[in-house]
């Protein structure tokens, strides 16, 4: 395992000069227990004694802020059952329990990374995470519901990629106020998402794979900071309104999309692909004249563009291909920066 800067320091905020690597058998661990705060297991650092009570030793270490574990250091037959409340920060690929310790109490946990884990519920009961700003749960290929995101407070990033089996999110997500950015990239079960009723912080909302989801997500409030949206559904019909704040929109094999909101005014980047049903797009995508990327593939539906896509001062990339409808380009094409 490779933690590097680019890893903790840019992604989770985290200054690596503080983790200290243990290397040897967890009997030389144990006399220094007490006084470690960060414990880095590298990756494939296997401990071969079946034997060891790691949380009995976990127990020890009351003073522990870091703990990173690496995938594979652990057997996945292990069940942690005790996890020391001082613990700020976690980053542990492939955690072999089914959920985090009952006994564990988070109160100081900021950080919560669990990537290609086994959990199918974090806790068997509710616990309060009021520190928490960033979950990740990630390949939890077991994980078939969320937790209750009222216990998280201070949420501001929630990452749920490949979670394949995920049916369910809690209604409480709709209530995350802080959250800045939400990733459900490859949650292919996901049929339903809650109304966003106070989400006014949330920037970027990844969507991509979610192949079974059959509506877009009810707005209630002010989503005006929204300005990244990535979306493939072929069971999608229409998009709200209420997006005016976009700056990037990536639509992927939304077979059934008929329109796209006049109300996206102000796009850098827009890609669209296989979005059969499109048959133009609004004069208004391109009428502020701040688009810099555009990307148009196999979308047979499309007949027509807009004659404001002739004016660009910023396109660099403009890239068509398999729109065999498509005939020709608007006339008063000027591209200067292409």
């Amino acid at each position: 395992m490779s933690y590097g800067k680019s890893t903790l320091t840019a992604e989770y905020g985290f200054p690596r000069k503080f983790v200290t690597f243990l290397k040897g058998s967890w009997e030389a661990i144990f006399n220094i227990t007490e006084k470690v705060e960060s414990l880095c297991i590298p990756n494939d650092y296997y401990y071969e004694d079946d034997f060891v009570d790691y949380s009995n030793i976990f127990k020890r270490m009351q003073s522990l802020k870091t703990l990173i574990v690496g995938d594979g250091a652990f057997s996945t037959n292990c069940t942690i059952t005790y996890l020391p409340s001082s613990l700020w920060f976690i980053y542990w690929t492939g955690y072999p329990s089914i959920s985090l310790p009952e006994s564990f109490k988070p109160s100081q946990l900021a950080m919560l990374c669990l990537c290609e884990s086994r959990l199918v519920e974090l806790w068997p009961i509710s616990k309060k995470l009021s520190n928490l700003k960033h979950l990740d749960l990630s390949e939890s290929l077991g994980l078939t519901k969320t937790p209750n995101f009222g216990d998280m407070p201070n949420l501001e990033k929630l990452y749920l990629r490949g979670c394949t089996n995920l049916e369910e999110v809690h209604p409480s997500l709709g209530h995350c106020r802080m959250l800045t950015y939400l990733s459900l990239d490859g949650c292919s079960e996901l049929e339903k998402l809650p109304k966003f009723v106070c989400m006014e912080s949330l920037e970027t909302l990844n969507l991509c794979g979610c192949t079974s989801l059959q509506e877009f997500p009810e707005i209630c409030g002010d989503m005006r900071r929204l300005s990244i949206l990535h979306l493939e559904s072929p069971w999608i019909r229409s998009l709200p309104p209420f997006l005016s704040g976009l700056r990037e929109l990536h639509l992927a094999g939304c077979e059934i999309l008929e329109s796209i909101p006049d109300t996206i005014q102000n796009l850098s980047d827009l890609s669209i692909f296989n979005c059969n049903k499109l048959a133009t797009l609004p004069n208004s995508l391109f009428e502020s004249q701040k688009l810099e990327y555009l990307y148009i593939h196999q979308c047979s539906g499309l007949v027509k563009l807009p004659s404001s896509l002739g004016v660009q001062k910023y396109l660099h990339l403009l890239e068509i291909d398999g729109c065999e409808n498509l005939k020709k380009l608007p006339s008063s094409i000027q591209m200067e920066s292409l």
